[in-house]
């Protein structure tokens, strides 16, 4: 049958290097979809900072967010499936956080709350604040981590005692916290249970550590070139980096059918400029 399903991570992926959506990728992700394609996305932004990029390139499925935490429907924004932290541990967590110099903050349900800089915090995620007493923080999507890294690691030690199989995904000099279910890998298993698309005819596309999970479930598991070198050791599959547009190359040899399931040593398609 080929590979149907595609799968691609957003930032340093999807996007260029200044956060844009080339339209030369936009062009052959709506002709694989026309073609008959199933397109999504899994990303480690919030639904509401994915939605209309889901829209513009008229992704078919529900689209995995917050790095597996809430899938949700491209269209409207419903959700369809999350694995959340509870209040009871989001609240327990802040409090054992205070004691360590580092920087926690949640997202969730379209909003963050905790940390010590608001302003810097909604500004620079997109997303409103949410002023709430400690006592009273809801149900989280994931907890943002930051600081000593000494200290980030006994915050995440202290979770995964009160929470076993909770997971600490490093985002840059950080982490993310998220429930023991919660990983794009799940969201892709889910993605292809929905379609009814196995996963040997699924192909993923990322670049960072958050997507590891996915290109370990997937047929094919591609890696842009500016990907990390973990990201990229894993791959089956080596595309040009976000500079020269390597999701329109791969959907354009999806469509074609010309693209087929390999095994190591990783193949260097052509580069070719956006």
């Amino acid at each position: 049958m080929g590979l149907r399903l595609l799968v691609s991570d957003v930032d340093g992926t999807l996007l260029d290097p200044e956060g844009r959506l080339n339209r030369r990728v936009v062009r052959a992700l709506r002709r694989f979809v026309e073609a008959g394609g199933q397109l999504s996305l899994a990303t480690g932004r919030p639904p509401e900072l994915v939605l209309p990029i889901a829209r513009r390139i008229r992704t078919t499925l529900p689209i995995v967010t917050n790095n597996g935490a809430r899938i949700v429907h491209p269209k409207d924004g419903q959700t369809i499936a999350a694995s959340v932290l509870p209040a009871e541990l989001v609240r327990a967590l802040w409090e054992y956080a205070l004691g360590y110099d580092v920087t926690l903050f949640f997202a969730g349900q379209g909003t963050l709350f905790g940390g010590p800089r608001k302003e810097e915090l909604a500004l620079w995620t997109g997303l409103p604040y949410l002023a709430t007493d400690p006592h009273a923080f809801p149900p989280a999507d994931k907890a943002v981590l930051y600081g000593d890294p000494q200290a980030q690691q006994e915050v995440i030690h202290w979770l995964q005692r009160q929470l076993p199989g909770a997971t600490a995904v490093k985002n840059g000099s950080g982490h993310e916290l998220l429930a023991p279910s919660a990983s794009k890998g799940s969201g892709v298993l889910q993605l292809a249970a929905m379609s009814g698309i196995s996963l040997s005819e699924t192909v993923v596309v990322g670049d960072e550590l958050n997507d590891l999970s996915m290109l370990r479930v997937a047929g094919v598991a591609a890696a842009v070139g500016n990907a990390l070198p973990e990201v990229r050791q894993l791959a089956t599959l080596l595309l040009p980096p976000n500079t020269q547009a390597p999701l329109a190359r791969l959907a354009e040899q999806l469509r074609s059918h010309l693209l087929q399931p390999v095994e190591h040593p990783v193949p260097q398609l052509v580069s070719t400029q956006s």
